[in-house]
């Protein structure tokens, strides 16, 4: 039925080619990527990533978890609910002053007591020492190490504040990290920068599981999924993340893959079991 239904779709496509069809064939195509999920990355309750949390507690014993980006603790209170009763160990980093208060506020203090939870008033990237972070309020979902072109949106990325960052690789040997088994990204674009400063984990396997998003802040910082590709496919393999579960990727890069529609990635170690 469904080898039948393709073949009656491509039959008809054929006929709707030319200048008189252009705005059917327009509204098609940005249904069907609204029916692809894509665009669909930016809120964890609505993204599918409540599955990929569901999934590394299936899978993995007593993991340990990095939110990069932890914002006010939107992601890291959904880890901390679905782990209810089963232990983890979860570090959180968030670099704006402001937000990392709003970040302790979220956590009881029973709840940094009775679990293992570390917040880092830290960004993570490629370089140590101080960088300048942007963001349209003191408070922003949008604050990125990147001045962000948000103005089409009404946004103005007119605040800077001078933070702390250090990578990945530094902070594991400052604390005798041996193992991420989990890696959450979500820093308005600069995803690839934080995997360049896990350059020597990356390449000694010492993360697990890696979850990065990518879309139109990309087009800001100038990455491309070939940048991730080029990067991590040798020891890692790809999936996208949607809500009814994940999408195997070739594991070949194709130009079709860049596209700036917010969607979270997923770059699983090839040494662990997965299908």
């Amino acid at each position: 039925m469904k080898k039948l239904l393709i073949n009656i779709v491509t039959y008809l496509f054929t006929f709707l080619r030319g200048k008189r069809w252009y705005s059917l064939n327009n509204f098609i195509l940005f249904q069907t990527l609204k029916n692809l999920e894509l665009g669909n990355g930016g809120d964890p309750l609505t993204s599918g990533e409540i599955e990929v949390i569901k999934m590394v507690k299936k899978r993995i014993a007593h993991p340990l978890i990095i939110d990069c980006g932890a914002n006010r603790g939107q992601y890291a209170n959904l880890i901390i609910r679905e782990f209810q009763n089963t232990p983890f160990r979860l570090i959180c980093f968030e670099p704006s002053f402001e937000t990392f208060k709003s970040l302790q506020e979220s956590f009881e203090k029973d709840k940094l007591s009775e679990k293992e939870i570390q917040l880092e008033n830290l960004a993570l990237g490629k370089t140590v020492g101080k960088a300048t972070l942007f963001s349209d309020q003191p408070i922003s979902k949008y604050a990125s190490l990147q001045r962000l072109d948000l103005g089409y949106t009404g946004k103005i990325m007119d605040i800077e504040e001078e933070i702390q960052i250090t990578t990945l690789d530094q902070y594991m040997a400052d604390r005798s990290i041996n193992k991420v088994d989990f890696l959450k990204l979500d820093v308005e674009g600069l995803e690839f920068e934080v995997l360049l400063g896990a350059n020597k984990a990356i390449n000694e396997g010492l993360i697990g599981i890696i979850q990065f998003e990518f879309g139109k802040t990309n087009i800001d910082t100038r990455t491309f999924f070939k940048d991730f590709y080029n990067l991590l496919s040798a020891k890692y393999k790809f999936f996208r993340v949607h809500t009814w579960g994940i999408e195997a990727l070739p594991q070949e890069y194709l130009e079709s893959q860049e596209i700036f529609y917010c969607v979270n990635y997923l770059a699983i170690n090839r040494t662990i079991p997965f299908s």
